[in-house]
């Protein structure tokens, strides 16, 4: 169990609710590999959530975040495909604004050498999108039918 941050909204309907706490996050579960996150993604559905004009909201007290990237720093007992170390971004049903999360590596990606924690935020959709029928997506600049800025 380690001791993490996350940014926790105790009911939806007002951005000024949102707050910053610490919470305690259990250990991966067999199947799961756990992460440090170091980016995450701010779109306009998190802001929906939060001021309660999104469908999805979960009731009551919620994590925003559908977007995370970071690195696996513990792995449950079943050796997932992905390992300590890996450099990694996905998509989360809610509760990526944390520090450290747990994931199924299902929801999970390696990122790019090429690309920063930073660069995937911007990335991720596309590249989820893209990734299966092209391999030439390994290099972010070079995505097709996307013009980088």
């Amino acid at each position: 169990m380690i001791e993490r941050q996350v940014w926790r909204i105790d009911k939806s309907g007002d951005l000024s609710r949102l707050r910053q706490i610490s919470e305690q996050l259990e250990a991966p579960e067999r199947d799961q590999v756990q992460i440090r996150v170091r980016t995450v993604g701010l779109n306009f559905a998190d802001i929906f959530a939060c001021l309660g004009l999104y469908s999805a909201t979960p009731g009551g007290s919620f994590v925003p975040g559908l977007e995370i990237a970071g690195e696996i720093i513990a792995t449950g007992s079943e050796r997932p495909e992905l390992q300590v170390g890996d450099r990694v971004m996905g998509m989360t049903r809610f509760g990526g604004y944390v520090s450290h999360l747990n994931s199924h590596p299902r929801y999970l990606v390696r990122l790019p050498e090429s690309w920063s924690f930073a660069s995937s935020r911007k990335a991720e959709p596309l590249y989820y999108l893209v990734q299966p029928h092209s391999q030439a997506c390994q290099d972010y600049d070079t995505c097709p039918s996307y013009q980088w800025p």
